[in-house]
């Protein structure tokens, strides 16, 4: 019996928490005023007050990120000037990108290696400068685009295989990415920022002549390349590639919760805000985990596919699983999970109204072996880059008991003392003969 919460809001990590907590390098912080700022290797990075950042590893090869003065980064009948501008960024500062008074396309651009048949992310922060529209495209191969508008906070228009996010991080100031794959000969990316007026259309902007006038333009910060389907939290660079380790919480003992190991009833809950829409295929990454001792037994809640929310489990005879398909959400939703070990038969996977049933054999997962650990932000058996989810993690509780359906479907947000405003509110039960 018993339970425990951990509230991430309070931008802390609980004592018994503390040493399962993994990032092998430096990290991006948000204060509760939304800005940024370094913390060291091991030391918890939170998203202002929306919980504990934990992601995969991600690598950025754009150099200077917020350097957009710097020869790394060419200029197209377009100036930048260096830190121009205020920011929340970690410097405190952004570079106005000024497109000039010739009929042109207007842009600044780096270009780095890449990897064939790789899904990347562009992304900068952005804040309309006296231009309200910018634009991100690769422009060595695929002509790949998104168009952001900074006043409406909307995704203008993409393209040529381009898929734009944008998310409001208040004052003006958006985060806007771009998601393309390299085609299957593509080595190197060519990172175009665009600046364009309101009037100028929303098609490819590397096809865009205009005028300007020479003074406005866009802010811009922090922009950074990882190969991967979304976004990450940010990755300053100047003179080299930066790589940020994956961050977990995990194998954390039950016994260090205050809960003995269990085989026969437990009850999990957990809130993550996702920094990709439910139009993100991510291959299976895993957002928790739990497993006996040995983790030769285990189950964990994936996202399989786009839209898709599995209940994955290697325990019994047929490992059962179950999929439920046809979600939507957007980028910055967060979703409320719980799942349940129980004595019911059978398993049950509840994502808002839908609900998700596996019965005839293998339906009766049983662990032979006591639950003994439990990740967040991993699959026991997979704690590794490529493994890992992304989001921020508002918090969590268990309970060394089974819930009822009615109390499960009963959870929400609140029910971890968070906020609430998911769009998708999921439980999951797992009903064991034991």
């Amino acid at each position: 019996m018993g339970e425990y919460l951990a509230d991430f809001r309070s931008r802390a990590l609980p004592a018994a928490l503390a040493p399962y907590f993994v990032r092998a390098s430096s990290g991006t912080d948000k204060d509760l005023a939304g800005v940024y700022s370094t913390v060291l290797s091991g030391v918890p990075a939170f998203d202002g007050a929306d919980g504990l950042i934990l992601e995969t590893a991600s690598t950025t090869p754009l150099l200077w990120s917020s350097g957009f003065d710097n020869a790394n980064w060419g200029k197209h009948n377009a100036t930048a000037a260096a830190d121009s501008g205020t920011a929340p960024s970690v410097s405190g500062f952004s570079e106005l990108i000024v497109p000039s008074v010739a009929n042109q396309r207007h842009r600044v651009e780096q270009t780095v290696l890449v990897v064939v048949s790789t899904t990347y992310t562009y992304s900068g922060f952005f804040k309309a400068g006296g231009y309200t529209i910018v634009a991100l495209r690769e422009g060595n191969v695929t002509g790949a685009y998104a168009q952001f508008d900074l006043t409406a906070g909307t995704v203008r228009s993409q393209g040529n295989g381009g898929v734009g996010t944008i998310v409001s991080l208040g004052d003006g100031w958006y985060r806007c990415s771009m998601t393309m794959t390299t085609t299957g000969a593509q080595t190197s990316y060519k990172a175009d920022v665009y600046v364009l007026s309101s009037a100028q259309a929303t098609s490819d902007p590397g096809n865009l002549l205009w005028v300007a006038d020479g003074v406005s333009g866009i802010y811009g910060f922090d922009a950074q390349l990882e190969a991967l389907p979304c976004a990450t939290s940010p990755i300053p660079t100047t003179t080299a590639a930066v790589t940020r380790a994956l961050a977990y919480l995990g194998r954390i003992p039950l016994t260090a919760l205050g809960l003995a190991s269990q085989n026969n009833e437990f009850t999990a809950h957990f809130g993550v805000k996702v920094p990709f829409s439910s139009a993100v295929d991510l291959g299976g990454r895993s957002y928790f985990g739990l497993s006996n001792a040995g983790q030769t037994q285990w189950m964990s809640i994936d996202f399989p596919a786009a839209g898709t929310v599995r209940l994955n489990t290697v325990i019994g005879a047929g490992s059962p699983f179950i999929d439920i398909s046809g979600l939507t959400w957007a980028a910055g939703d967060v979703l409320n999970v719980r799942f349940a070990k129980g004595a019911a038969a059978g398993l049950i996977l509840r994502v808002d109204e839908s609900v998700g049933t596996n019965s005839g054999a293998g339906a009766k997962a049983v662990f032979s072996s006591a639950i003994a650990d439990m990740n967040l932000n991993g699959r026991p058996t997979n704690l590794s880059a490529s493994g890992l989810g992304f989001g921020t993690f508002r918090g969590f509780k268990v309970w060394g008991r089974a819930l009822s359906d009615a109390e499960l479907s009963a959870l929400t947000l609140e029910s971890l003392n968070q906020r609430v405003g998911s769009k998708y509110t999921m439980g999951l039960g797992l009903g064991l003969g034991l």
